[in-house]
């Protein structure tokens, strides 16, 4: 039991977070590191409590000269609330990644 008047500490959790080779050569040879680092901290932002972050480089086969930086964020939340912090993560995304440089990102999401 705490001593009286002793301060709690907040706990903060960090998401476990992988980002792949593919990724960090791409963005460093398109120069899209700094819009990759507000991407993330987007994601932490809107999505504190997400369990996980996987970041992949997604070919797209009708364009194959321009990938697709994907997110994929693992969470815990229920769909309607996935669906409405998706929306925050969209406007957010819209207001703070120029856009000549949103057109690299996406993301999906993985329920569990």
């Amino acid at each position: 039991m705490p001593a009286t008047g002793a301060k709690r500490q907040k706990v903060v959790q960090t998401m476990p977070e992988t980002i792949t080779p593919a990724v960090e050569n791409f963005v460093r040879g398109r120069g899209l590191a700094e819009p990759l680092l507000q991407a993330k901290e987007l994601v932490r932002r809107i999505l504190p409590d997400a369990r996980g972050l996987f970041v992949d480089l997604e070919e797209d086969l009708d364009d194959e000269e321009n990938p697709t930086i994907r997110f994929h964020i693992t969470t815990a939340e229920s769909v309607d609330r996935v669906l409405e912090l998706n929306n925050a993560l969209e406007d957010a995304f819209c207001r703070e990644i120029p856009a000549q440089h949103r057109v690299f990102f996406s993301y999906t999401y993985r329920l569990e």
